[in-house]
């Protein structure tokens, strides 16, 4: 990535009779004198795990600049070259820190890395959920007599606990809250310019394009609470992985978390290719994994590269990131190498963030969050799946059908009319956000493409 300003970027790059690279994918790819081929494992990954794993794109012969290394190019031999800035297996726990240490000394760094991020600014932006992390953030700067905007939007699952809680925080602390309805046609209104502003990196999460939409114009700093999960509080570790984990039981542990981060998106692609989707998806799952064994930090940085992998492209860096200066506290260079010495025990079975998270929200802590379970108050309502009325059913036929001229019977022939009809059900949303997702990107780059039939 590349730093400007506050905001980072992903940069992509090719060279195969010429080198090139940018932060925006669209140009490379039109303005190559290439056409390039489909990479058809990127494609498999992002239908099977929802984006991609690595430091690969959709398009075969365009890369990222791999996370942790600097890319450098000698134009009298013509070649490419990593330089390795971060290993992955240096940043390890400290035995030595306790549980009463990281809540004395958690406060205090947390809020350095706010004042950090700051910046002198008196004013500033912050998407607010009902989660551990925005509101760690809204209480911080509350606290340093920051003037906050909130925003909130629905989130297209779960329970209403975002909305309702966000409000109820944003209140208690005074700050100016907008909460913005979710439109029924969300996913047909936003779907498209969501791909193109995460430049097909991800196809999680297209509600938030609603909350951009409402969002100032006025370039104030955007706080964001990326990482906050992972490097604290072990998101996307079960105690399940971390019983095989220390034990170096990594066989069995590749094969859990396959099927625990997956997708059910065969009930929308025809058989004959399940088999080839999944070992490609799943190596990629594995290569990453290979590079995080025999650090007790590997499940953290396993969580952190999931997330930034679809975050960075998301909410923070693809799309606030564009019009605002973006502020990430708990990547603060502090305070992530400090939460980086916190034994993972202390984060998985303790659940310090939690004891954290009470001590430093003080009295917003009494107001529920989505961590917790439900207790059938009107924190916790259901909230409807809006991606599957009519509108966005009708949309998703629309573009799934177009696939059919770039990936003759990969679809489930009825597929299209089991949308129509409304025969679908929540599990699938995911592999119906990804299978879409690809449907538009072979049409927006159909001139720029080799496509040729399946794995060829």
């Amino acid at each position: 990535m590349t730093a400007t300003d506050s905001n980072l970027f992903i940069i992509y790059y090719h060279h195969k009779g010429e080198f090139a690279f940018s932060t925006n994918l669209q140009w490379l790819v039109k303005t190559s004198k290439r056409k390039f081929s489909v990479n058809y494992s990127a494609v498999s990954q992002f239908l099977c795990l929802r984006h991609l794993f690595g430091d690969e794109t959709l398009f075969r012969g365009i890369r990222r600049v791999p996370q942790g290394e600097l890319l450098r190019f000698f134009a009298a031999e013509g070649k490419l070259h990593f330089i390795p800035f971060f290993n992955y297996l240096s940043l390890q726990p400290d035995p030595r820190v306790t549980f009463e240490q990281v809540l004395v000394e958690g406060p205090d760094r947390f809020t350095a890395a706010l004042e950090r991020q700051l910046n002198g600014a008196s004013k500033v932006v912050l998407p607010l959920s009902g989660g551990y992390d925005s509101r760690m953030i809204a209480c911080g700067l509350h606290r340093l007599g920051v003037d906050l905007l909130t925003y909130t939007t629905h989130k297209d699952y779960g329970l209403t606990t975002d909305t309702v809680a966000a409000a109820a925080v944003a209140a208690l602390l005074g700050a100016t809250h907008h909460n913005i309805p979710l439109p029924t046609n969300y996913f047909a209104r936003f779907h498209q310019r969501k791909c193109r502003l995460v430049q097909f990196e991800t196809s999680y999460h297209p509600w938030i394009v609603n909350l951009l939409s409402s969002m100032p114009e006025e370039p104030f700093p955007c706080f964001d609470g990326l990482g906050g999960d992972a490097c604290l509080g072990g998101s996307e570790i079960t105690a399940q992985f971390w019983e095989l984990w220390p034990k170096e039981r990594y066989k069995q542990f590749e094969k859990i978390y396959f099927r625990w981060y997956k997708t059910g998106f065969e009930s929308l692609v025809c058989p004959k290719y399940h088999r080839e989707i999944n070992v490609l998806a799943r190596k990629k799952v594995v290569a990453e994994i290979d590079r995080i064994k025999g650090n007790p930090n590997g499940l953290i940085y396993l969580g952190l590269r999931n997330f930034t992998r679809r975050a960075i492209s998301l909410s923070t860096f693809g799309i606030l990131g564009h019009n605002r200066p973006v502020r990430t506290p708990f990547l603060d260079y502090a305070f992530f190498e400090w939460s980086l010495t916190i034994p993972v025990p202390l984060k998985i079975q303790d659940k310090v963030y939690s004891h954290l998270f009470q001590n430093y929200t003080k009295e917003t802590s009494a107001i529920p969050t989505t961590h917790q379970p439900s207790d059938g108050s009107h924190y916790f309502q259901k909230s409807p799946q809006l991606w599957r009325k009519h509108p966005n059913r009708v949309y998703m036929a629309k573009m799934i059908k177009r696939l059919a001229s770039f990936l003759p019977k990969f679809v489930a022939p009825d597929l299209t009319d089991r949308l129509k009809k409304g025969k679908v059900h929540g599990v699938q949303r995911d592999a119906f956000f990804a299978l879409t997702d690809l449907a538009y990107w072979f049409t927006t780059y159909q001139d720029y493409l080799k496509i040729k039939e399946w794995m060829k």
